[in-house]
């Protein structure tokens, strides 16, 4: 790259050529952007297809259990989450269906079974 330099008040200054000037600047948001990506990574996050997050968001709204989209999406039947919560199938299908709202206790126990935090179940 061609450049000149220039002194002012006892420090140095790089002349460039605009387009050179206006490449380094889309060069540095290009940084800029795969940094930000990174931290993003970094955070150790889960990611879920778009279209789960909106039902996740719609059966919140409709103040529907998050426990059977959150069951389905990892793969499991009401047996296999309830086993794995140690707690009883016909619960587990109440807390689903909204029968009942399921202790703390009880909640936890299905938040860990599923990987979630208790605060994406409610």
């Amino acid at each position: 790259m061609r450049y000149e330099t220039i002194e002012r008040k006892g420090k140095q200054f790089a002349l460039v050529p605009i387009p050179h000037l206006k490449a380094l600047q889309r060069a540095s948001e290009d940084l800029e952007d795969i940094a930000a990506a990174d931290a993003v990574k970094a955070r150790e996050m889960e990611y879920f297809p778009m279209e789960f997050g909106v039902k996740l968001t719609e059966a919140h709204h409709r103040k529907e259990s998050l426990v059977p989209l959150w069951r389905e999406y990892r793969g499991l039947t009401q047996v296999q989450l309830a086993k794995k919560a140690k707690i009883t199938q016909a619960y587990l299908s109440d807390i689903e269906r909204g029968k009942k709202p399921g202790s703390v206790k009880t909640l936890k126990a299905i938040a860990k079974a599923l990987s979630v935090d208790l605060d994406d179940l409610v």
